[in-house]
């Protein structure tokens, strides 16, 4: 099965690595959060923190919400800003 923008993350064969530690980076992190986060940096980018967030087949939507708006246009300005530099 491959990452797509509508697969759900709970649908792919992803097993993340144990945690060394007896928590995540917050209460609420998880095995389910660590494969979002893989799945959503695959899908979105590396720190594209916001569009995961807003991204309904990762968990972060239904655990944290969504995000600030103008987080969100700060994200896209600076995506969009990188790619007139580096192309």
């Amino acid at each position: 099965m491959q990452v797509n923008f509508f697969i759900f993350y709970s649908e792919l064969p992803i097993i993340p690595a144990t945690l060394i530690v007896d928590s995540g980076p917050l209460d609420w992190w998880d095995k389910e959060a660590d494969a979002s986060l893989l799945v959503g940096t695959y899908k979105h980018g590396y720190e594209r923190y916001n569009m995961m967030r807003m991204d309904p087949t990762l968990c972060f939507l239904s655990r944290c919400g969504p995000p600030d708006g103008k987080a969100v246009m700060a994200e896209i300005s600076s995506e969009v800003y990188e790619e007139y530099i580096f192309n």
